[in-house]
């Protein structure tokens, strides 16, 4: 029962963020979506409303609140969820069909914590997907106001429209480039491979004040990383260290596709994905909230299931919020689903 009294915990600390109209709305979203794996909309409210109908009215009411929808990315700031000089990871991944567009906060503990996101769906007009990202990244900063962040990038996004966006905004980047990219330096222009020094200053995409790093080569086929930054003051390794973590956003993504079951479900409004998008993000700030109380289970059932099954720490609060909601302890507790 510990993890779900820890929920009201969690809500009891975001209430204030919550307009008093949408307050009985929301705790219900939060039960319903963010505590549960997603098996379909209505399936999810059946376990959180026994009365059927009930169910199945108030998740409908859900996905077309709008004052909902706008409540949700406001909670990624009055959770404290970013701070100064956080690294974040941004990357598309698709969610049936829907191209997300995701910014999480690097971690370095094997996980990314999503904070925001944007979507397109193919077909699109030629480079307007550059400018979706601009726009998106011009959201976000928006969105956090005078909190100065750093973003990480892969090769999908290393063209010259969002290099040189990124270097009028004055924030700091890190994005890797195909090894042919071409660089100049003081007296020449040289494909990235062919620049000596590991870390080298050079002029790319036709802006000065730029750093190309390179890793070691891997024992393995792979080709090292080049990876151009504004930054001038980190050393090399932290550069490539800050990189090597840019890939704890593909395993946000799989939490969220299999361990929250979001690639099992297909949702044909906008509005509805958006609200459940969100509210799986929620369930994850959650979890994280939850692992700053360093709570170990007691019980040696508990360590074995872990165990044994060798699970992440989100995957296994996931899969024991599941046992405690079945249990129907919540209504014992103080959740209000009226």
């Amino acid at each position: 029962m510990y993890i779900v009294q820890q929920g009201c915990a969690f809500l009891n600390l975001i209430q204030p963020s919550i307009k008093q109209k949408i307050k009985s709305l929301f705790r219900f979203g939060f039960l319903t979506l963010s505590l549960q794996r997603i098996i379909s909309l209505n399936a999810n409210a059946r376990i959180t409303l026994q009365n059927t109908k009930t169910a199945e009215v108030k998740i409908y009411r859900l996905c077309q609140n709008e004052r909902i929808l706008n409540t949700l990315p406001q909670l990624m700031v009055g959770l404290n969820l970013i701070k100064h000089n956080d690294l974040i990871n941004v990357d598309f991944s698709d969610f049936n069909g829907r191209q997300v567009l995701m910014f999480a906060k690097q971690t370095q503990e094997g996980r990314a914590i999503p904070l925001y996101f944007e979507y397109i769906t193919y077909p699109i007009k030629k480079d307007s997907q550059n400018i979706f990202i601009m726009q998106a990244i011009s959201n976000f900063l928006n969105l956090i106001g005078p909190i100065s962040v750093r973003f990480v990038f892969d090769r999908g996004f290393a063209c010259p429209s969002i290099v040189r966006f990124l270097l009028y905004l004055k924030v700091f980047f890190y994005i890797r480039i195909k090894q042919d990219k071409q660089v100049q330096l003081k007296k020449s222009s040289k494909k990235a491979r062919l620049v000596h020094h590991k870390s080298q200053a050079v002029s790319a995409y036709r802006r000065g004040g730029l750093r190309l790093i390179r890793s070691e080569k891997p024992k393995t086929g792979n080709q090292p990383w080049y990876i151009i930054t504004n930054d001038k003051k980190s050393g090399r390794e932290k550069v490539l260290n800050i990189y090597y973590h840019r890939f704890e956003i593909e395993e946000l993504f799989r939490d969220g596709k299999r361990v929250f079951g979001l690639e099992y479900i297909k949702v044909k409004k906008d509005s509805t994905f958006r609200i459940l998008l969100w509210f799986v993000m929620l369930g994850m700030w959650f979890l994280w909230w939850l692992k700053g109380f360093n709570w170990q289970p007691k019980d040696r059932v508990r360590r074995k299931f872990k165990s044994g099954y060798q699970l992440s720490l989100i995957t296994y609060w996931l899969e024991w919020l599941q046992y405690e909601i079945r249990a129907r302890v919540i209504g014992n507790i103080g959740f209000d689903t009226s």
